[in-house]
C-alpha cells in the first residue's frame, strides 16, 4: 500500500482506485477485490475514477430476494471525491438525465453529518401495495450521501496520508449521485415511490 502512503493529489488516488477496480493492487478501505456487485460496472467506475471523480461508495439497482427471504430494493448510487472543476462536470452531466439527484458538500468539521444523505437499499414491508402497485418499505439500510470529517476520509484511504493529500480532502467536495428511482420498479411503472417508515438517521455503515 506504499502507493497510497505516497499519493499527494485526487489524481493519484484516482489512477489507484482506477487500476483496484481492474484487479490490480490492493485498497486500504476495502479487504480484497470489489464486491460482486461491483464488477458488471467496475469498467465504468474506473473511468470515472480516472476522469477526476474519485469514487469510494458505489451500488448498481436491485429489485429481489435478500440475505432474508424478504424483497429488498436497492438505488443506483456512487460517492465519491473530486473538485470544483470536476463537479461542474458532473452536475453538466446530471442535468442532462432528470432522473439522477445529486448531492454536493465539503468536509464536515467536526463529526459526520447524516443531513443531506440519500436512502439507497430498503426492505419491502410484505404488506398491500398501493393503487399503482407501488410496494412499501418498512426499513431503510442504507444510505449515501453523509458529510464526512477529514479524518474519516484519512482512515478511508489507509489511515497514513502525506500531508499534501490530507490538505486536498480537506478542500476536496464530496459528491454523490443517485437514481431518483427503486430498482426494477421505474422498468415497470415509471412512477417513484417513498418510504412508509423513512428512518430518521440513515446508518452508511450497514451497507454492503
Amino acid at each position: 500500500m506504499e502507493d497510497w502512503q505516497t499519493a499527494t493529489t485526487l489524481h493519484d488516488l484516482g489512477e489507484l482506485t482506477a487500476r483496484w477496480l481492474e484487479g490490480a493492487g490492493g485498497h486500504p478501505g476495502y479487504d480484497g477485490r470489489p464486491d460482486e456487485e461491483t464488477l458488471p460496472i467496475a469498467g465504468h467506475l474506473a473511468a470515472a475514477n480516472r476522469s477526476g471523480y474519485v469514487t469510494y461508495s458505489s451500488q448498481p439497482e436491485f429489485h429481489g430476494p435478500g440475505y432474508d427471504g424478504a424483497t429488498w430494493w436497492q438505488r443506483a448510487a456512487v460517492e465519491g471525491l473530486t473538485d470544483q472543476a470536476g463537479l461542474d462536470r458532473l452536475r453538466r452531466a446530471a442535468a442532462r438525465h432528470p432522473r439522477l439527484h445529486i448531492v454536493a458538500q465539503t468536509a464536515a468539521r467536526v463529526r459526520t453529518s447524516y443531513k443531506e444523505a440519500v436512502p439507497v437499499s430498503a426492505r419491502e414491508d410484505g404488506g398491500p401495495r398501493g393503487m399503482l402497485g407501488q410496494p412499501r418499505l418498512e426499513e431503510t439500510t442504507c444510505a449515501f450521501g453523509a458529510r464526512l470529517p477529514v479524518r474519516e476520509l484519512v482512515l478511508m484511504f489507509g489511515g497514513q496520508v502525506s500531508p499534501a493529500l490530507r490538505r486536498v480532502l480537506r478542500g476536496a467536495v464530496q459528491v454523490t449521485i443517485a437514481d431518483r428511482y427503486w430498482g426494477g420498479w421505474s422498468r415497470r411503472c415509471g412512477a417513484r415511490w417513498t418510504s412508509s417508515r423513512p428512518a430518521d438517521r440513515p446508518t452508511p455503515h450497514t451497507c454492503t
